[in-house]
């Protein structure tokens, strides 16, 4: 992988990059401030993390974006120790690797305490081993391809919303038949078909459908099932390699220019940024 040294550089000085394995054995109540911008992976146990006079307990699989700004401290939670690995970003190379992939970051410094991120297995397992690779690397240019590389993973994980956040919360006392229609449409074959099919699948009127989905679910139809086709292109084009004009029709969309719109709204990118990330952390 060629390294474009206008945005990264890979010989950058040891000093403003590095990547630790640290050991939380006590309580610390020492906050602190950095000028630079932080990456912090919970690999085991939980720790205390307190920021901007604001508290999160993050358990093992948790990133946590820390910014430049944050006065903050880490302390273990609980009886057994912890074990946090901690990248550090120059703010420098920070803007410059949002500007090259043309994300929109600014959610991750709109609220007052940092962002933290729930890991699945698969994405935590790959991350690790990418977290091990690089820092077993001495510093010179392989570091500087494998910190891009590294960089980038953070990044896509970070700005790309978890699809379980951006999703809905059932209300309790939602009816059986809307929480079986729910269900039943997860299926790509009666997503794809959209309205028409979800329409078909109960005996209520499109007008008591329409206002049950939004006072149990709060969202419309429409929604819901954008929701559904969007997070099963995002899975063509990422996962399976699709092309994107293909997974935008195989995932129910008839217009490209819509389904480009609602994408970048949900994932805060186009198809092509989320692409030529991915591209990046191979």
């Amino acid at each position: 992988m060629n390294i474009n040294k206008q945005y990264l550089d890979p010989d950058t000085p040891a000093q403003n990059i590095y990547g630790l394995h640290l050991n939380v054995k006590r309580n610390n109540n020492i906050s602190h401030t950095h000028n630079y911008h932080e990456f912090m992976l919970i690999t085991s146990g939980s720790v205390l993390h307190k920021a901007n006079g604001e508290s999160d307990i993050l358990s093992e699989h948790t990133l946590c974006f820390i910014r430049s700004n944050d006065v903050h401290s880490v302390s273990k939670f609980g009886d057994d120790d912890a074990k946090i690995f901690n990248v550090g970003i120059p703010i420098n190379h920070f803007n410059k690797a949002v500007e090259y992939y043309d994300v929109d970051s600014t959610f991750l410094f709109s609220s007052n305490k940092p962002i933290n991120v729930s890991l699945t297995s698969e994405e935590y397992n790959e991350l690790n081993r990418k977290i091990d690779i690089f820092s077993k690397i001495e510093y010179g240019e392989l570091h500087g391809k494998l910190f891009k590389n590294l960089l980038s993973e953070l990044l896509l994980l970070l700005i790309i919303p978890r699809e379980n956040k951006l999703g809905f919360e059932y209300s309790s006392n939602i009816p059986n038949w809307l929480q079986k229609l729910i269900n039943d449409m997860r299926n790509p074959e009666y997503f794809i078909e959209g309205l028409p099919k979800l329409l078909s699948l109960t005996n209520y009127s499109q007008e008591y459908v329409t206002r049950s989905f939004r006072k149990h679910i709060n969202m419309s139809p429409t929604q819901f099932l954008n929701f559904l086709k969007l997070s099963y292109a995002k899975k063509l084009i990422v996962e399976e390699n699709l092309p994107i004009i293909d997974a935008c029709f195989q995932s129910g969309f008839n217009c490209e220019g819509y389904f480009y719109k609602e994408f970048k709204k949900m994932y805060s990118m186009t198809p092509k940024q989320m692409l030529k990330m991915k591209e990046t952390t191979k």
